[in-house]
């Protein structure tokens, strides 16, 4: 039960609000997916999720329902899991839930101003023997400033980060490392 929002003697409605009564017995996280990773989550699957606090508290929780439909204007699609039953969060908490892959996906993360987009693909600028060479690249997944390289660079590899279009194929590069180039 929550706080009475009337006082003794108040004049109510049937519009008017005396309390609001939570149960917190069966909780249900609501969240959104974007549409490329609904194939990710099908009623029956399982999520982590994970509430801040004192200390951070993971639960696995089980989708139950999702929409129907992509948000037209989001192109999220709205996922329902419940989460198991003695779980002690208050109801309206915020929530990260994190979504399984399956696989294990092998990528590299580099700077999205390090990535020269082009028409056929994108490329970037690996440095081999001193000299700059371009080298085509298959993107991903996408942050705020970096951006995923699923394939085309080898272990190992050096990529300009800084400076890419004054690169040109077969010059040489000099080659500073980041503490040089912060001094």
């Amino acid at each position: 039960m929550g706080l009475r929002q009337v006082s003794p003697g108040a004049y109510v409605t049937p519009a008017t609000i005396i309390a609001t009564l939570q149960a917190d017995n069966k909780l249900k996280v609501d969240f959104t997916l974007p549409e490329n990773y609904s194939s990710l989550v099908q009623t029956g699957s399982v999520v982590t999720v994970s509430f801040a606090g004192g200390q951070q508290r993971r639960y696995q929780a089980t989708v139950q329902a999702q929409e129907s439909q992509v948000n037209q204007t989001t192109r999220n699609l709205t996922v329902r899991a419940l989460l198991p039953a003695g779980v002690q969060v208050s109801p309206g908490t915020f929530a990260r839930v994190s979504v399984s892959t399956g696989a294990a996906r092998r990528s590299v993360l580099l700077p999205t101003n390090a990535i020269m987009p082009g028409d056929m693909s994108d490329q970037v600028v690996v440095v081999k023997h001193g000299k700059a060479v371009m080298t085509n690249i298959k993107t991903g997944d996408r942050q705020n400033d970096k951006i995923a390289v699923v394939s085309g660079l080898a272990a190992g590899d050096s990529v300009v980060t800084n400076g890419v279009l004054f690169t040109q194929p077969g010059k040489p590069v000099k080659v500073r490392s980041a503490k040089q180039a912060l001094d």
